[in-house]
């Protein structure tokens, strides 16, 4: 039992992946209310729905990049 633990530990101290972990995460459920322009409206700095999917896609990408360097530091 305490080795899964400390295993698990020992991947919380490489602070890059730890970092790519967070911002893909972050990103990806920051890009959900920007996608669905009907869920945000004008309540979002009032972006016109091709901005808000500009911003989505763009926070989409983001969040794909930082799993692709989570899964590439492992």
């Amino acid at each position: 039992m305490k080795k899964s633990i400390q295993l698990g530990l020992e991947n919380l101290r490489d602070p890059v992946r730890g970092i790519s972990f967070v911002i893909a995460v972050a990103s990806l459920l920051l890009a959900i209310p920007f996608l669905s322009y009907d869920f945000t409206g004008y309540t979002i700095s009032n972006l016109t729905r091709s901005a808000s999917n500009v911003v989505g896609v763009a926070l989409f990408c983001l969040g794909l990049i930082g799993f692709l360097v989570y899964v590439k530091k492992r």
